[in-house]
């Protein structure tokens, strides 16, 4: 990082009650780990006593939970409500680089004539903007780019180079989409006809509402008549497929690799981990949690935590995965109970 920070400046803004003396020229460079921070980072430690990690960093300057009590020579230690939470927030504020549109479009994309663009929108080399497409002010679309069709965004938003957004997506304020994803590809839908695969024509769209943010090389595909939905404050992972027609509410976790199939609907605060699956049609409710690598092939009940392929209650998985890493001894004891009775029954049979 090439950045100079007041730590003054980040105690302010932190609203930390300064029992220290801080000079003003004390300058912080970076944000690192414990182990990994130099004299000029600021680091975070979120335990109430000193480890050895704490005791060796190099950092000058800590920030720590409230109910830490220790002194460590030469480090400011600096108590905040939640260290993890309120380092993020450092990052955010001064070391993050600038996602605010600069207004300018570049001269080599190309924006169909119809389109209506807000004000302060950046638009980067090699974007395409299709007919009817309406975008927010203050959004910024980076190169490569292709928005399709009568698709509508919110403002704010930032498209991430080489986004693809095909016809007729919407998109709600501040959506973050990163490099290689792709909405609105037409769901897999195959019907077996007289002379082979006959392909389901996809009509819906794809809506994306408000402060949802998805990562690279994700694909959401369009519903076949209505809406695919993914709903406020959602973040999605890396290499998810979201299929047709399915509706994931409000502030949920999708995490990467994991994959649901039409029509299928989740809650509010859902989370799915990573490589799991939702086959179609089925229902999981608000605050249902599924575990990696696990498959879900029936509605789930709020609340429920599930694992396993099929997904059973998190407890009853994790008893069956001991029983099974015992499998191998119980199947030596049976053996060898069962050659037990097969001389007791010999035996038996010459009395």
């Amino acid at each position: 990082m090439n950045k100079k920070i007041k730590l003054l400046d980040i105690v302010k803004f932190l609203n930390i009650e300064n029992s220290f003396e801080i000079k003003d020229d004390f300058l912080i460079r970076g944000i690192a780990s414990l182990n990994n921070a130099t004299s000029d980072d600021l680091s975070f430690f979120v335990k109430d006593k000193i480890t050895k990690d704490l005791e060796e960093t190099k950092a000058k300057a800590v920030l720590v939970n409230p109910d830490f009590n220790d002194s460590i020579d030469g480090t400011f230690l600096m108590k905040v409500k939640n260290p993890s939470l309120d380092i993020n927030e450092v990052v955010k504020k001064f070391f993050l680089d600038s996602s605010s549109s600069d207004g300018k479009i570049s001269d080599t994309c190309v924006v169909d004539k119809t389109a209506l663009i807000g004000t302060n929108v950046s638009i980067g080399h090699f974007v395409v903007i299709e007919k009817n497409v309406k975008i927010g002010d203050n959004s910024i679309i980076k190169s490569g780019s292709f928005i399709g069709e009568g698709t509508e965004m919110g403002k704010d938003v930032l498209i991430h180079p080489n986004v693809t957004l095909l016809n007729n997506t919407t998109i709600g304020d501040r959506v973050v989409i990163f490099s290689g994803t792709v909405i609105g590809s037409d769901g897999f839908g195959f019907l077996p006809g007289p002379s082979g695969l006959k392909k389901i024509f996809q009509l819906g769209n794809v809506i994306i509402e408000d402060d949802v943010e998805i990562q690279s090389n994700t694909v959401i595909d369009r519903a076949r008549f209505d809406d695919t939905l993914i709903k406020k404050g959602t973040k999605i992972d890396n290499l998810v497929h979201i299929a047709h027609n399915v509706e994931i509410g409000k502030d949920s976790m999708i995490l990467a690799q994991a994959g649901i199939a039409g029509s299928a609907t989740l809650g509010n605060n859902v989370i799915l981990a990573g490589q799991s699956g939702v086959v179609g049609h089925i229902t999981l409710e608000d605050n249902v949690i599924l575990g990696s690598k696990s498959a879900v092939s029936k509605s789930v009940k709020k609340g429920s935590i599930v694992s396993g392929v099929p997904a059973v209650d998190h407890v009853k998985f994790r008893k069956n995965v001991a029983l099974i890493n015992r499998l191998s001894k119980l199947v030596d004891r049976v053996t060898a109970l069962e050659s037990i009775i097969k001389d007791l029954k010999k035996q038996f049979d010459k009395d």
